[in-house]
């Protein structure tokens, strides 16, 4: 009996700590600004096309130092095909928690 009453005490202290260190990060809403780092950019494009590197945009919101610097916009250079395009970039929160995709704000110029 007291072995069953101390297992149920103990898997509510583990919800209730899972669940304060879940709130304490805030609500996850998809579709905001998300701060990722350029080498995160860079990788998450690279699964598109065949080469890409990724500048922050500090002024569009950073946060951290270097190196772990953390952006929401930035300016990409994106290979593919044989093309180089120079693109601006904005890091969204995904639909799950720490996901992310990059919307293309605008194409500068291809070559």
């Amino acid at each position: 009996m007291y072995r069953h009453l101390t297992v149920l005490l103990a898997a509510l202290i583990l919800g209730a700590a899972m669940f304060a260190s879940t709130a304490a990060a805030g609500p996850w809403h998809p579709g905001e600004n998300y701060l990722v780092t350029e080498d995160d950019a860079g990788r998450f494009l690279e699964k598109a096309f065949d080469h890409a590197y990724c500048n922050g945009i500090p002024r569009f919101g950073a946060r951290g130092s270097f190196p772990d610097q953390e952006f929401v916009m930035f300016d990409c250079s994106i290979d593919f095909r044989d093309q180089l395009c120079e693109t601006r970039q904005k890091a969204i929160k995904g639909r799950l928690p720490g996901n992310f995709r990059m919307q293309l704000i605008r194409v500068k110029s291809c070559i």
